[in-house]
């Protein structure tokens, strides 16, 4: 068993990584448009201009679309609320700060059969669910007590999710 200091995200740090995790992914289909008409602009200015409204039009406007789909999620808000938590056998068990009580159970558990993956980071561990696409919980790695807390927490997620 493994228990965390009190810890959250902010609202910045916890956008940028879920703009980083879609832009893993579905990065081709904001370049593919642009490096066309960049191409086009070679030839005729004014694909150039249509390159510049798709960089500072668009491409805000798609982003604002990610964060109304993915960052409002249930799972995805409880990595901005304080909390603490006990990760276990049975999965991890997040006890959330009581300003946050009124509009969610005190507790949550997750078990380890709807996580899907672990990303860690130099300063963020990732929790994916398996509920869907740009699903996490984000896990500040200085919310450990000790390093050895951490690869007890390593050891058990590597050994529960091979199961």
């Amino acid at each position: 068993m493994v228990k965390l200091k009190d810890f959250s995200v902010s609202n910045s740090k916890y956008c940028y990584l879920l703009m980083r995790e879609y832009f893993l992914v579905n990065w081709w289909m904001y370049c593919i448009p642009l490096i066309a008409c960049i191409l086009a602009g070679l030839f005729d200015f004014r694909f150039i201009l249509v390159a510049l409204m798709i960089m500072f039009i668009l491409m805000p406007m798609a982003l604002y679309f990610v964060y109304v789909t993915y960052g409002l999620l249930p799972e995805n808000r409880y990595s901005i609320m304080k909390k603490n938590a006990i990760v276990n056998e049975k999965g991890i068990e997040l006890h959330l700060s009581e300003e946050y009580v009124k509009n969610t159970n005190k507790h949550i558990s997750i078990s380890w059969t709807t996580i899907e993956k672990i990303k860690i980071t130099n300063h963020f561990m990732l929790i994916f669910f398996k509920t869907g696409k740009f699903r996490f919980l984000v896990v500040p790695t200085e919310s450990f007590y000790k390093i050895d807390d951490f690869k007890v927490f390593v050891d058990l997620a590597v050994s529960q999710l091979k199961n």
